[in-house]
């Protein structure tokens, strides 16, 4: 199945937020034309491998939006676009001359998305940032880390980042809805990874002022909810939260004490008495290897499950089943082949090995504009534009 078959987009973005929504556009079908300058986008070289999951069937144009003939070429291939999106920090893309006003003045139906660190407006909106900052402002470190600890972490991957590309995912999809049902106006979004943040926080946010703001050794505190340490120093999750799972935990470790405990007989009486849990399960799970303890937890139906290291990740039974991470033949992992949207009933079969290289489908695109090869030879000359030196011709 391939939804967005038909879809074309103009990907301007370059890192991780813009990319990751038109991967997952690309993969339900979707024709992604990246703009990248002539120098290329920075991930090429910062992280190739993770360029290489990122962009994967998307065609590559080297344009310099500096030079007038280079902006002619971006609003001759915007005429006939679904959907662009930038991740320019704000007012950059307008200096550039491919603004939405721009945009909207050569295709009235154009889908516009930008996606910035804090949105298009705000006292914030000149500030530069990058994922730590998104998730600091958000307040998502403050819930991250030990309870006892004053201050959180950064989540260990980019949170922000992927909360940005999915916003704006799931915001193109609900405009191409609108258009199907008939809107017939240019659409403009302003998709701010700081927000996607925020509301990914509501659960808690809300959690934490229902309690009449906590402090956070309280706010934080988990009674059976954690990562225990098992005798062969491998770590295992817990994740009773249920009065029955909690019954049942407490007759597997014989803790009939605990169980009649009326302070401990709801979520919130454990979490808020979890000093009086908390060293009793860290003691007992130190008896027994983790795997043994992961089969009598699981045997009685109770919620929990390995602590896997990102190289675990590769080899854990139930992961390997789903077929979403991609390894090669010597079973080693393999971005090339890692899926890149996790419902496979709606993307396409994957023979999309490699990510373009920079500028690779540049003449290939001018030609279909109607450009001679003579004329293409000229703008590379200037500086206008650049393609990939192997290129078929």
């Amino acid at each position: 199945m391939e939804p967005l078959k038909g879809i074309k987009v103009l990907d301007c973005s370059t890192l991780l937020p813009g990319p990751y929504c038109t991967m997952m556009m690309q993969a339900m079908g979707a024709e992604i034309i990246k703009v990248e300058p002539p120098y290329g986008d920075f991930l090429r070289k910062m992280l190739p491998e993770c360029f290489t999951f990122l962009n994967r069937g998307k065609k590559s144009i080297a344009i310099n939006l500096k030079e007038p003939k280079g902006r002619e070429i971006f609003y001759r291939i915007a005429e006939d676009v679904d959907v662009l999106v930038e991740s320019f920090r704000p007012g950059v893309a307008k200096k550039l001359g491919i603004g939405f006003e721009k945009i909207k003045s050569v295709n009235m139906k154009v889908i516009y998305a930008s996606i910035s660190g804090y949105g298009q407006s705000g006292p914030y909106v000149s500030h530069p940032g990058h994922d730590i900052d998104f998730q600091a402002v958000s307040g998502v470190v403050s819930v991250t880390g030990e309870p006892e600890k004053r201050k959180g972490t950064p989540a260990g991957f980019q949170a922000a980042d992927i909360a940005g590309g999915m916003f704006a995912f799931a915001s193109i999809l609900a405009a191409l809805l609108g258009r199907e049902r008939g809107e017939k106006k240019a659409v403009y979004l302003d998709v701010s990874m700081t927000d996607g943040l925020v509301a990914w926080m509501m659960p808690r946010i809300t959690e934490y002022f229902a309690m009449e703001m906590p402090d956070r050794s309280e706010f934080m505190a988990r009674g059976s909810y954690g990562i225990f340490e098992a005798k062969d120093r491998k770590y295992l999750s817990l994740g009773v939260v249920e009065e029955h799972f909690w019954e049942r935990l407490c007759k597997l470790i014989d803790a009939t004490d605990l169980l009649q405990d009326p302070e401990l007989r709801s979520w919130k009486g454990r979490n808020k008495n979890s000093q009086k849990i908390l060293p009793r399960l860290r003691e007992i799970f130190l008896t027994k290897e983790r795997d043994r303890w992961l089969k009598l937890l699981w045997d009685a139906n109770i919620p929990a499950a390995p602590v896997n290291e990102i190289k675990d990740i590769i080899h854990d039974p139930q992961i390997r089943f789903r077929d979403l991470i991609g390894v090669d033949e010597e079973n080693r992992f393999a971005a090339e082949r890692t899926k890149p949207f996790p419902v496979k009933e709606l993307i396409r079969d994957h023979d999309d090995t490699f990510a373009p290289r920079l500028g690779e489908h540049t003449k290939q695109i001018l030609r279909g504009l109607g450009y001679s090869n003579s004329e293409i030879e000229k703008l590379h000359e200037k500086g206008v534009i650049k393609s990939f030196s192997g290129e078929e011709e």
